[in-house]
């Protein structure tokens, strides 16, 4: 692919309790370093201001400084303690970000208005790993300054896709849905069932990445032998359930892949229904009305966490020197 032809990403991350997250945003990156993805902005939808300020420190370790950001608005959702991605925007030598720079970033919102206003017709995909109160604000968003379409127009006329981590699918054995933390964890649930079942466009697809999907799919025990000052080993060595030995399961990281590479022979896609979120956040799998929904499954665990972790453990195309006077200050 070339120029404008490439996928234009736009993640909404948590980057908070796990560090999937962080091994999401390395594959980002590495598909971008590949030249198979632009990456047009990355927002959080967590409430601590450390998980946009680990993301700069991302960014800037993979050589892209200037790529947008926008922080969660104060809903209350999400994890205000994260002591990952807090000793990341404290203590990585690629960590630029301060707290009052992240405060000054504009709300996850408006910088999906912005951005989704200067690009072409479908021609945006979006992917969310974590939880959906960025894009709930966006729906509901009234025509402003950056665009004098509504939430619901842009995203009806500029996404392609939207591919959604959460959920367990077809169902879990609980007969209310699964529950699975990014649909009704910290807060989370409020927005969930309003997004997918009431507001959202039906013209846009929807790709679902389960929990039962990624929990098959272990990764991350190659970031041993890359550099210590890689921030993505350092996620990855500071989590508990040290994955650096064991690996950690790989849910992020499938949706970010997914939305880049649609076509793979290490996936299928579950159509003919749709996703029901209950208003607890608990999800089921119902075959009727067939909707513009879809769930992933994996037709190759084995290559597929080797492939993502290939990309995990790519080397950035351009590193910066680790001097933060180097770097994009805040």
């Amino acid at each position: 692919m070339h120029g404008a032809s490439l996928p234009r990403i736009i993640v909404d991350t948590d980057m908070a309790s796990d560090c999937d997250d962080a091994g999401a945003i390395a594959v980002l990156h590495a598909l971008a370093d590949l030249q198979e993805a632009v990456i047009l902005g990355i927002v959080s939808n967590n409430k601590s201001l450390h998980s946009i300020r680990a993301v700069q420190a991302f960014n800037n370790y993979y050589g892209r400084p200037t790529v947008p950001l926008g922080r969660s608005l104060k809903h209350g959702v999400g994890d205000s303690e994260i002591p990952v991605y807090e000793k990341i925007a404290n203590t990585s030598p690629y960590a630029t970000l301060s707290l009052k720079g992240a405060e000054n970033l504009p709300p996850a919102y408006k910088l999906y208005r912005r951005l989704l206003a200067h690009e072409q017709d479908r021609s945006v995909r979006i992917v969310s790993i974590g939880h959906l109160n960025n894009l709930y604000d966006l729906l509901l968003s009234p025509p402003d300054e950056l665009s004098p379409l509504s939430g619901m127009s842009l995203v009806a006329s500029k996404l392609a896709q939207c591919v959604v981590m959460g959920g367990v699918y077809p169902h879990s054995q609980n007969q209310e849905g699964g529950h699975e933390h990014n649909f009704g964890a910290r807060g989370s649930a409020l927005y969930s069932h309003k997004l997918f079942n009431v507001l959202w466009p039906e013209n846009v697809s929807l790709v679902f990445v389960g929990f039962e999907l990624g929990e098959q799919v272990q990764t991350g025990t190659e970031l041993a032998h890359l550099s210590d000052d890689n921030p993505i080993r350092e996620a990855y060595h500071i989590h508990e359930s040290k994955p650096l030995l064991a690996g950690r399961a790989s849910w992020d990281q499938i949706a970010v892949l997914y939305s880049i590479r649609n076509e793979n022979p290490q996936w299928s896609l579950i159509r003919g229904g749709y996703n029901y979120i209950h208003p607890n956040g608990g999800n089921e799998w119902r075959i009727s009305p067939n909707c513009n929904h879809a769930y992933l499954t994996a037709n190759d665990t084995k290559d597929l966490a080797q492939e993502i972790e290939n990309l995990m453990s790519r080397e950035p195309n351009s590193r910066p020197h680790t001097s933060k006077s180097h770097l994009t200050p805040s």
